[in-house]
């Protein structure tokens, strides 16, 4: 492997060879160049977050899915659960949710700890 601080191979002017790829010891290209900056939006938003407002947040979807918002309630289900690998229609009823989560009980699309909270939910 060649060492950071040696420069690219004499080759052109772009560091490709005569079929256009990439020489030995060239670097490549530029990257993406939104990446430092969505790596920074990230470092800022972890700063500014804490537990307890994670907690919160966690808390209020909750309480949204329970009163039958089904967007909270699907939401709540991906992250908790993963997403369902199988198409599950929702009309909007609270008994319609509940139904899904015996089917997602049931048919084990989770792992160990969805398990258990499906349980919970259940009963």
């Amino acid at each position: 492997m060649i060492a950071k601080s040696e420069p690219p191979k004499e080759n052109g002017a772009n560091g490709r060879d005569e079929k256009g790829r990439f020489v030995e010891g060239n670097r490549g290209g530029p990257g993406n160049p939104n990446a430092i900056k969505v790596a920074k939006l990230r470092e800022a938003l972890l700063a500014a977050v804490t537990a307890k407002d994670l907690r919160e947040v966690v808390k209020a979807l909750v309480r949204e899915a329970k009163k039958g918002d089904v967007a909270a309630a699907r939401e709540l289900f991906d992250r908790v659960l993963g997403k369902v690998t199988t198409s599950v229609e929702v009309d909007g009823r609270i008994e319609n949710l509940i139904q899904q989560i015996q089917v997602v009980h049931d048919e084990g699309w989770y792992g160990n700890d969805g398990h258990e909270l499906a349980k919970e939910m259940l009963q």
